[in-house]
């Protein structure tokens, strides 16, 4: 599930998706399967939303952050 999601804070956060160059019906075989995926966020990105979104493009499910962990990070978890 959290796949998609990294997919689109990139997304979000760049204006695109990391394989906005490739024609859409080759996308879902790089998604499926589990390419690296090269992605550059703007400058002003901090090294820990950097940190966050490569632990959530993990491959094993088992490194990949909980919905609670994500909430309880620096990035999603910013005070009101």
């Amino acid at each position: 599930m959290f796949m998609h999601f990294d997919l689109k804070v990139i997304e979000m956060l760049t204006g695109r998706t990391p394989w906005w160059n490739m024609d859409a019906s080759v996308v879902h075989l790089h998604i499926a399967c589990l390419e690296n995926v090269v992605f550059q966020l703007p400058s002003a990105s901090t090294e820990e939303l950097k940190s966050v979104i490569e632990r959530m493009l993990l491959v094993k499910v088992e490194g990949r952050p909980t919905a609670d962990e994500l909430l309880s990070l620096e990035p999603f978890n910013s005070p009101s």
